[in-house]
């Protein structure tokens, strides 16, 4: 997989490198001391169920974002796209790469690379998900309309990795 941020790759490399049961680590092996340098950039859902998702873990790095996943009310609603998508890489299980552009409070666009892995509940409890996102700064990845606020992320790209388990088959 291209990433194209390092901190995307370092948080790969990271969550690729934690003991796995049934291709997914536990949220117990997850160390946030062995990844200071990414805690910023970090989020975490825990999966209830497909129509309850909700925000355990806003990295400080984050509150930057105005319209996205993980800015707001902390939770993604059932019916969303956003909550079956979450629900389906915790579940199947997979991990799945986003470029979009997204809103800054400030009103600016930018172009963030987010990746988001699937955690698996400790003591039988809920599977989560571990996301980090990173704005990427390179010329070559500017948004295409730098003036205004989009009303909601433009996903421009967006990739499942299979981490062993197969890649889901979404219609969104």
């Amino acid at each position: 997989m291209d990433f194209r941020h390092k901190n995307t790759v370092s948080f790969f490399d990271y969550w690729l490198s934690l003991p796995k049961d049934d291709w997914v680590p536990l949220r117990s092996s997850f160390h946030p001391e062995d990844v200071p340098a990414l805690l910023g950039n970090i989020m975490i859902y825990e999966l209830f169920s497909p129509a309850k998702i909700k925000r355990r873990l806003l990295g400080s790095k984050l509150d930057y974002l105005e319209n996205s996943i993980g800015a707001g009310g902390g939770a993604a609603d059932g019916g969303s796209d956003d909550a079956k998508i979450f629900w389906t890489v915790g579940t199947q299980p997979c991990a799945m790469l986003i470029l979009a552009q997204q809103s800054l409070k400030s009103g600016m666009n930018v172009i963030v690379e987010t990746l988001c892995l699937p955690l698996l509940g400790d003591n039988e409890g809920n599977g989560q998900l571990i996301i980090q996102k990173n704005i990427l700064d390179d010329p070559k990845f500017q948004p295409d309309v730098a003036t205004y606020s989009v009303d909601h992320n433009s996903v421009l790209q967006r990739d499942y990795i299979d981490i062993g388990a197969g890649l889901p088959d979404l219609q969104i």
